[in-house]
């Protein structure tokens, strides 16, 4: 079951990642061909990444959440980091 949440939570990263690369490159001036009709389904697929990427994060936080919170103080950061990307 781990291995298999691993991979889901990589790549529901790899496609917030990729859609928020596309946005970004557009935004600089790059891609400024038919990229605007991708618009809707690419926001699609970064929306179904960040619901991969929260849902498999919890799956590991409650499977090991003493050993995440007092190994790392990097951990805290990243979920203040995190909470307004949710909101």
């Amino acid at each position: 079951m781990w291995p298999a949440c691993e991979t889901l939570h990589f790549l529901g990263m790899s496609l917030m990642f990729g859609v928020l690369m596309i946005v970004n490159l557009r935004l600089l001036g790059f891609l400024r061909g038919n990229v605007v009709r991708l618009g809707a389904p690419a926001a699609a697929f970064g929306l179904i990444g960040l619901r991969h990427h929260f849902i498999t994060g919890m799956f590991f936080l409650r499977r090991g959440v003493g050993a995440v919170t007092r190994r790392t103080w990097a951990f805290h950061y990243k979920v203040v980091l995190l909470m307004p990307r949710g909101a």
